[in-house]
């Protein structure tokens, strides 16, 4: 007799941890729609033993929970436990964007304030799952320009594509940490003085989850004289005063690709600090 072996899948799981029981009747329907077991539990305790009896693909997370665990507790859980799943943690939260920044900048970049659009949630935890297959060209280098004014912003993106760069525009802080939370760049170009999370908020975040990306960094601002000794604890590429001289810019962008150069270039870089 011939034995017939059938694989079985394990279906992607998504547990919800949140005191609003409104969250689940929201968010259900939507996941489960994209194929997810959906486990939802009011408190952090319940959230860790389901972390414990399950593999989970995603959490959402609620760090305000009024009653026994509150999200903190599991987020420490999955930091020490399942430091793996931290990045398919979004948080569903009325906290400020500063608070988060503050306790928990690596999960800045998926942060949900209340009220959210639900549709935009489940679609940027599906992209986090089931991230799409891309061939990207390895040749091609990579600029993010952080910038509020729109004109500033595009006059370095088109000097970045004539050198013949893949452009990226973010026109606050959080846009800009959301792109470099699912992307390295080869360069970033930096405006400081911005609503909301400025510029410094951006440095903040590279020092502690992205400290690589420092080297690869230009500010590109109107600078006054109290913000440089600021600016110069982060160790970045070079500073650039505005408005940009492109001969200039180009000669930095040049530093920040080749780590050869930046030895070579350490005293220009004190300099402009």
């Amino acid at each position: 007799m011939r034995h017939i072996i059938i694989d079985v899948v394990s279906p992607e799981r998504i547990l919800i941890v949140e005191d609003d029981r409104a969250a689940e009747i929201i968010l259900r329907l939507p996941l489960e729609r994209e194929g997810f077991l959906v486990d939802f539990v009011e408190e952090g305790y319940a959230g860790i033993e389901k972390l414990q009896a399950y593999e989970y693909s995603a959490v959402i997370l609620d760090l305000i929970i009024h009653r026994g665990l509150n999200g903190f507790g599991v987020l420490n859980f999955i930091e020490m436990e399942q430091p793996k799943l931290l990045n398919r943690v979004f948080l569903m939260t009325g906290m400020s964007e500063q608070t988060v920044m503050n306790t928990a900048p690596q999960l800045l970049s998926r942060l949900f304030r209340k009220p959210f659009s639900y549709r935009a949630l489940v679609a940027a935890v599906v992209a986090a799952v089931r991230p799409a297959v891309s061939q990207p060209n390895p040749a091609e280098r990579s600029l993010l320009v952080v910038d509020d004014d729109s004109m500033a912003a595009e006059l370095v993106a088109m000097f970045g594509r004539r050198l013949g760069m893949e452009v990226a525009i973010a026109e606050n802080g959080r846009r800009a940490i959301e792109k470099i939370a699912g992307k390295t760049f080869d360069t970033i170009v930096l405006d400081l003085l911005m609503p909301g999370i400025d510029g410094f908020g951006v440095l903040e975040y590279l020092k502690r989850c992205r400290p690589e990306l420092l080297s690869h960094t230009i500010i590109s601002s109107g600078l006054p004289e109290k913000y440089r000794e600021r600016v110069a604890q982060y160790n970045v590429c070079g500073v650039l005063p505005k408005p940009v001289d492109h001969r200039v810019l180009q000669e930095m962008i040049g530093h920040c690709i080749s780590p050869p150069d930046r030895v070579q270039s350490g005293d220009r870089r004190a300099n402009s600090l």
